[in-house]
């Protein structure tokens, strides 16, 4: 007989936080389904894992969220035509290198690298990340919370739908 999945309680805040997370994705897109994540495929386990090669030399929290940070605009980045994703490269390098030409020659290696690891390891996974948020854990560790649109359930042809 299979083993019974034990359902993950979830805290005060964590679902506070998530429900804010919905109402400011519905208001953007009035008349949306809300689908609660699949435990099976968590788009924002696969994001920490994407960022696993940037969070394991930070060496503050502070830096691990930077780093996740930087990793879910790689994720959405990756996924964007060129012309469509300069524009955010460009105000990125503003933002983090300041005019720095070693700090930018960093930054396009490291966002290069992250681009190549997306195609390689998630290439078929074309969730586009719309909002997130970081939190820390009791016991110290990232958690990391996304909402993305989804695909419309068969027969649905009026609205989009999102997890969180």
């Amino acid at each position: 007989m299979a083993k019974k999945k034990k359902k993950k309680k979830v805290s005060r805040p964590t679902a506070d936080r998530t429900r804010k997370m919905i109402k400011e994705f519905q208001e953007i897109m009035p008349g949306a389904n809300v689908v609660k994540g699949n435990d099976d495929d968590k788009l924002s386990e696969v994001i920490i894992d994407f960022a696993e090669p940037l969070l394991k030399s930070c060496t503050s929290l502070r830096m691990k969220k930077q780093a996740l940070s930087f990793a879910v605009l790689v994720w959405n980045i990756s996924m964007m035509a060129e012309k469509n994703s300069e524009p955010i490269k460009s105000k990125l390098e503003k933002m983090l290198c300041n005019g720095d030409p070693d700090q930018t020659e960093y930054m396009y290696e490291l966002l290069n690298f992250m681009v190549e690891r997306k195609d390689l390891l998630y290439k078929d996974d074309e969730r586009f990340v719309l909002k997130y948020h970081i939190t820390t854990t009791k016991k110290g560790e990232l958690h990391l919370d996304v909402v993305y649109p989804t695909k419309k359930p068969p027969g649905d042809d009026k609205s989009a739908g999102l997890e969180a």
